[in-house]
């Protein structure tokens, strides 16, 4: 998966990647997940972000230059 232009190897990001990979801090990553516009899989009490699901929120909520 391709996102801003970082390709992402793994299927399933942490909240801590997903942020990384969008260059912000997790706490907006959290807010997304709170509000319902990232979905996510829970292992235990960790949040896992399908990348796939990262790339389409970003796809539909960003802004393209």
């Amino acid at each position: 998966v391709m996102l801003n232009y970082v390709q992402v190897s793994k299927a399933l990001l942490t909240v801590t990647e997903a942020a990384c990979v969008l260059n912000c801090s997790t706490y907006p990553i959290y807010g997304l997940i709170r509000r319902g516009k990232l979905p996510v899989i829970m292992r235990g009490k960790r949040y896992l972000i399908p990348a796939d699901a990262l790339q389409k929120y970003v796809s539909t909520h960003c802004v393209k230059y």
